[in-house]
């Protein structure tokens, strides 16, 4: 009897291991910027949580910083080959490609503008978020293909203990009747 409770324990524990997994989405905006944005699969926001881009190279960081309140970032997009990692701690470190932009001719004058008026262009720093830009939430902003294998897994533990609590419940309800 007692290696039942255990199993059904560790059944029912199961899907906590699967409760907080981090998600990342990095999307190209077609103009020089990239939207990021960190989140969790229980629905947990990533405000606070580190984000930075490192040069695929040399593995220097480009840009360092954390999410702001509400979970994602407009960034400009790094000259070189670049990595966005969130880092979330020990077990929740999630590392994606960034989208390379093609610096075109339309792009000279506006860095040569800011160099000569004092100001600074830097890969990686934060752009300003355009008038037309509106905070998306998490569904939309998820690719969608399909469920997970880790919702799959959840699912089958989650019938699996039910099917496990149902065995006891009729095993008690037997035991209680003789």
């Amino acid at each position: 009897m007692k290696k039942i409770y255990l199993l059904l324990v560790l059944i029912i524990s199961a899907p906590v291991l699967f409760a907080h997994t981090p998600l990342l989405t990095v999307e190209d905006n077609g103009d020089g910027t990239i939207y990021v944005q960190g989140g969790f699969s229980n629905g947990a926001s990533a405000a606070g949580v580190k984000l930075y881009l490192t040069d695929k190279n040399t593995g220097e960081k480009l840009w360092d910083g954390e999410f702001p309140a509400v979970g994602e970032i407009n960034l400009e997009i790094p000259a070189v080959p670049y990595t966005v990692t969130f880092d979330a701690g020990p077990g929740h470190v999630v590392v994606k490609d960034g989208p390379l932009y093609e610096r075109g001719a339309d792009d000279a004058p506006a860095q040569k503008d800011a160099t000569e008026n004092g100001g600074t262009v830097t890969a990686g720093s934060v752009a300003a978020p355009s008038a037309s830009w509106v905070p998306m939430d998490t569904v939309s902003a998820m690719p969608s293909v399909g469920p997970s294998f880790t919702a799959i897994a959840a699912l089958c533990l989650a019938i699996l203990n039910l099917v496990l609590i149902l065995f006891l419940f009729r095993k008690i309800k037997n035991r209680s009747s003789l």
